[in-house]
C-alpha cells in the first residue's frame, strides 16, 4: 500500500515538474517575443503552446497592448507629417508676400512721383495686413491643436 502511494505521489510530482517546465518554457518564449518586438517593427502578435491558465489571458492583454502602441506611433507618425506639410506649406505662403514686399519697398525707394509712392505704401499696407492675418490664423490653429 505504501508503495503504491509512493507512486502515485511520485508521478504526481513528476507532473508538476513538467507543468512548471512547460510554463517556465513558456515564459521564456514570451519573453522572446517580447524582446523581439521591441527591436522591430513588425505586425507579430505573442503567441503561446498553452492554451490553459493564465498564460493565454496574459498574451492576450499583451497582444492588445502592442496594438495600441502600433495605432499611437501611426497617430504620432501622421501628425508629424501633417507638421511638416504644414510647414513647408507655411514657408511658401509666408515667403510669396515678403517677395513681394521686398519689391514694392525698392519700387517706392526709386520712385519719384509721389502717387506711385502713395499707391506702392498703400499696396504695402494691404501686404502687411495679409501677413498679419495670416499669422493670427496660425495662432489660432495652433491653440485649436493643442486643445486637441
Amino acid at each position: 500500500m505504501m508503495r503504491i502511494i509512493i507512486v502515485v505521489l511520485s508521478f504526481i510530482i513528476v507532473g508538476l515538474f513538467a507543468v512548471l517546465w512547460k510554463y517556465q518554457r513558456q515564459i521564456k518564449d514570451i519573453c522572446r517575443q517580447l524582446h523581439f518586438l521591441k527591436e522591430h517593427d513588425s505586425n507579430m502578435r505573442i503567441m503561446t503552446d498553452i492554451r490553459w491558465g493564465n498564460l493565454s489571458e496574459l498574451c492576450k492583454e499583451l497582444n492588445e497592448i502592442l496594438q495600441q502602441q502600433k495605432l499611437e506611433r501611426r497617430a504620432y507618425m501622421r501628425k508629424e507629417r501633417e507638421i511638416s506639410e504644414t510647414y513647408t506649406n507655411l514657408s511658401h505662403d509666408i515667403r510669396t508676400p515678403l517677395t513681394s514686399l521686398d519689391g514694392y519697398f525698392q519700387l517706392l525707394e526709386k520712385s519719384a512721383n509721389e502717387s506711385d509712392k502713395s499707391r506702392y505704401l498703400s499696396i504695402i499696407q494691404e501686404r502687411i495686413e495679409s501677413l498679419k492675418n495670416m499669422l493670427e490664423i496660425l495662432n489660432t490653429e495652433k491653440k485649436l491643436q493643442t486643445e486637441e
